[in-house]
């Protein structure tokens, strides 16, 4: 992929924020950190979050963020804990079309600039 593949317009940008805080705020988290998004492709994004998974090859916005989301087993926890979650945002919809959420010592080693041009939404 190129550098040129991977840009994310502003106005997309917009977009995919709107989509994420939706989400997030779904899941009981209404200020997610550390938010960072790539775009890509959703056997490479599936491989970053899980070695050895495999998904269709379709354009998707991976992105990763922080947060203490309320789902499932989060729910069985006695206080609320920070976790991270990764998103797979279809390019078409803009809405969340996948998700994973994990404790914070589970993060990918692989980095998601391996992916391409990262970028931080506030």
């Amino acid at each position: 992929m190129s550098a040129d593949d991977s840009a994310i317009s502003p106005d997309t940008l917009k977009q995919i924020s709107h989509a994420i805080h939706g989400w997030s705020s779904a899941y009981g988290e209404d200020s997610p950190e550390n938010i960072r998004v790539v775009s890509t492709n959703r056997d490479d994004a599936v491989t970053l979050i899980r070695p050895g998974g495999s998904s269709e090859m379709e354009a998707c916005f991976l992105v990763f963020l922080e947060g203490c989301f309320r789902i499932s087993w989060t729910l069985k926890q006695p206080e609320a804990t920070k976790v991270w979650a990764a998103l797979m945002i279809d390019p078409r919809f803009m809405h969340v079309g996948a998700f994973t959420v994990r404790p914070l010592d589970q993060k990918p080693i692989q980095c998601m600039s391996d992916l391409g041009t990262v970028y931080s939404i506030g």
